[in-house]
């Protein structure tokens, strides 16, 4: 399921604990949207049971998870042997640690359109989306790493950051 879906799920866990005591899950799993470490932590806490991200799209199915076995915070896990591939503006694979798009399958890579990096470890982090980049001045600002930037602030409750156009830096 999706993040408003475990928070729903979560919220009413809260609201009648007493029907925790017959759940038999052994984890679940999130992808559709990032999901904020700190639901993660609460929801394992008040169900009892691993909270695991993925990421994967409806064009090419699952590509990347979090294992119980083996998963790491702030990724959605290890991509599957030999299908994912992270390349640089010029189409060339960029080395762990560095941010490229996302391209998937083999033999005629699928652009995915996603911003990610892949580990020394090989788990995958998502950076944001292409179209969710704006140029100001030459540097790339991810606009999803602005609006949690802003929600770590107390008194912020959502954030949506965009590009606005600028006579000078572009965006």
């Amino acid at each position: 399921a999706g993040p408003a879906l475990h928070l729903a799920i979560l919220e009413a866990a809260r609201a009648h604990p007493e029907g925790l005591s017959t759940q038999r899950l052994r984890f679940a799993s999130s992808g559709g949207a990032p999901l904020g470490q700190e639901i993660i932590d609460s929801f394992e806490r008040t169900l009892g049971f691993p909270l695991l991200e993925h990421y994967g799209s409806s064009e090419a199915a699952q590509i990347a998870a979090n294992t119980p076995d083996a998963r790491k915070a702030g990724t959605v896990g290890r991509p599957w042997p030999e299908t994912l591939s992270i390349v640089g503006e010029d189409g060339q694979p960029v080395a762990p640690g560095e941010r490229g798009e996302i391209r998937v399958l083999r033999d005629g890579w699928f652009h995915t359109g996603d911003i990610g990096s892949l580990d020394e470890e090989g788990f995958l982090h998502l950076h944001g989306r292409l179209r969710e980049v704006i140029n100001r001045g030459g540097e790339k600002v991810s606009l999803s790493e602005v609006d949690a930037a802003l929600l770590r602030h107390p008194a912020v409750a959502e954030a949506a950051a965009f590009g606005v156009p600028h006579q000078r830096l572009g965006q």
